[in-house]
């Protein structure tokens, strides 16, 4: 067995475990890597997403079968409003507009600037490539973060 490499990434731990699933039906050995303190904190793959690792040999066959798995599961839709089950620039954008509200409510600072450092590195530069839902997700986003930001600016100004 080679080295493992990224599929896919999954916004859930059960996500990805499901793909891994299908593809071991496939006889393709998948591992899923998930962040989330062991199981402790679920909600730390928000953050982070759960990863589908499979052999380097296995890699495209893997990444077909993925696709083919996500167009049966999801109906045709005729408006751009669902985002895609993807793990491309639709899940970074929901991944930012998540960690901004995780920042806005528990932790401040930190989240806001993986928020933002999301939003400037991998969804900004591909904007074009956004559904309705995640140019809602990025614009809250940075507004929630720069709003943040500027009150945490205030108070260490004030100080």
């Amino acid at each position: 067995m080679g080295q493992l490499l990224e599929a896919k990434r999954f916004m859930s731990k059960p996500e990805a475990d499901i793909a891994a699933s299908f593809l071991h039906s496939h006889d393709i050995h998948a591992v899923v890597f998930a962040d989330n303190e062991g199981n402790m904190a679920p909600h730390l793959t928000l953050v982070t997403a759960a990863r589908l690792l499979v052999p380097e040999e296995d890699l495209e066959t893997a990444k077909r079968l993925l696709a083919e798995m996500a167009e049966d599961a999801i109906p045709p839709s005729h408006d751009d409003s669902t985002p895609a089950i993807d793990g491309g620039v639709n899940a970074d954008a929901r991944r930012a507009y998540y960690a901004c509200i995780v920042g806005f409510v528990f932790l401040p600072v930190v989240a806001n600037l993986y928020s933002l450092w999301l939003l400037v590195t991998r969804v900004l530069p591909q904007s074009a490539d956004l559904s309705r839902t995640a140019k809602w997700q990025t614009l809250a986003a940075t507004l929630l973060n720069l709003l943040m930001l500027a009150g945490v600016a205030y108070l260490v100004m004030r100080n």
